[in-house]
């Protein structure tokens, strides 16, 4: 990446930190440098270090860089919250753009028909989506519903300890940890939002009490 060190390659910085990993990416001249740890004390002590090195590792700064892409959820509500509060403090310090990406998004690139990725919701629920030949919006929805959206197509489920819904379902699991990559993907192919919000994927409060759940 030494194309960075004159400044006149764009440098994207971009993190995802929806689950129990903290993901950082680089982005330089076609070029992608990537970490991603598990984050067992929280995202808050983790996240501004992993910036700190992958910038290091590529011989740049943060003064470099020229926009942030941001995964927005679903998945952990604080995790969420701490990725876009990062994004949004450094853009605002350095006075560059921010940009935000599905985390379901960013854990779609892989190489198969139809790549449907899950993130356990609790209480036998899953935020999911599907990309490719079979396509299902991203939504909170019990597993078993799923099932019922998928079991005439093709897919494989990836995601984070989703063994066993794959199991259930009869569907191969695929590991991919390349979360940050993948929200620079989803940024390169156009699939991105300039409201930096969380999608949180919530239930409605009356939806929670049909189900006998606790609104989140």
């Amino acid at each position: 990446m030494n194309g960075c060190l004159n400044g006149r390659i764009r440098l994207i910085l971009a993190f995802d930190s929806a689950t129990k990993y903290c993901s950082v990416a680089l982005y330089c001249e076609g070029e992608i440098l990537e970490q991603t740890d598990p984050a067992p004390h929280g995202h808050a002590s983790q996240l501004m270090p992993m910036i700190d090195d992958i910038l290091s590792r590529a011989d740049s700064t943060i003064s470099q860089v020229e926009a942030i892409v941001v995964s927005l959820g679903p998945g952990s509500f604080t995790g969420i919250r701490i990725g876009i509060s990062t994004a949004l403090g450094l853009a605002s310090a350095l006075d560059i753009p921010v940009y935000g990406v599905s985390s379901l998004r960013a854990r779609s690139f892989l190489d198969h028909s139809t790549v449907c990725p899950l993130i356990d919701a609790r209480r036998d629920r899953v935020y999911a989506a599907c990309y490719g030949q079979f396509e299902l919006e991203e939504t909170n929805l019990p597993f078993e519903d799923l099932l019922a959206h998928i079991k005439h197509h093709e897919v494989i489920f990836t995601g984070e300890e989703v063994d066993e819904f794959g199991h259930r379902a009869g569907v191969a699991v695929i590991e991919n940890d390349h979360y940050a990559k993948g929200a620079i993907q989803a940024y390169l192919a156009g699939d991105f939002t300039e409201n930096i919000e969380p999608r949180y994927l919530r239930l409605t409060q009356a939806e929670a009490e049909v189900r006998g759940l606790a609104s989140p």
